[in-house]
């Protein structure tokens, strides 16, 4: 087999929250396609300077964000895989299923990650989390109110 060296310039916008969202949107548009199976076939995984093609990394990654990601700031409590638009409707999104507002066209990069105390009392967002989702969050708020007890308010 010879050495095929194949440069391809290919510019892509993509607003990610994974290094390997580039290459998941790029394989689901028809024009791009022909080019990612060429340089899979010619086994050069770097030929258009996305990502590498490890599906076992591409499918870590996913697992990964199917797991609730926590972080707090003071009393509060964000879970990092929910973010909130601040457009009319209000609504909060599953990062993995829609990384952009469909009403306004908001990134989840511009808006806060949503809170877990709202995500639990609005029957709205309830609805978007799974029933392990809900008892994970409830775990974590009554880890950071009983952490909250013995120290000094934080001011964020």
């Amino acid at each position: 087999m010879a050495l095929v060296k194949v440069r391809f310039s290919v510019e892509i916008e993509v607003e990610a929250y994974s290094p390997y969202q580039g290459l998941l949107e790029a394989e689901q548009t028809s024009t791009m396609k022909p080019l990612l199976e060429v340089a899979k076939v010619q086994e050069i995984p770097h030929a258009l300077n996305i990502v590498d093609f490890d599906e076992a990394k591409i499918e870590a990654d996913r697992e990964r964000q199917k797991t609730l990601q926590f972080s707090t700031c003071g009393d509060i409590l964000f879970v990092e895989n929910f973010w909130n638009c601040e457009c009319n409707d209000q609504k909060t999104y599953r990062k993995l299923d829609h990384p952009n507002c469909p009403g306004c066209g908001y990134s989840h990069t511009e808006s806060e990650d949503a809170r877990g105390n709202e995500l639990l009392a609005s029957d709205r967002d309830r609805a978007l989390l799974t029933p392990d989702e809900i008892t994970q969050i409830e775990q974590e708020l009554a880890k950071l109110h009983e952490k909250n007890l013995h120290e000094a308010p934080v001011i964020c």
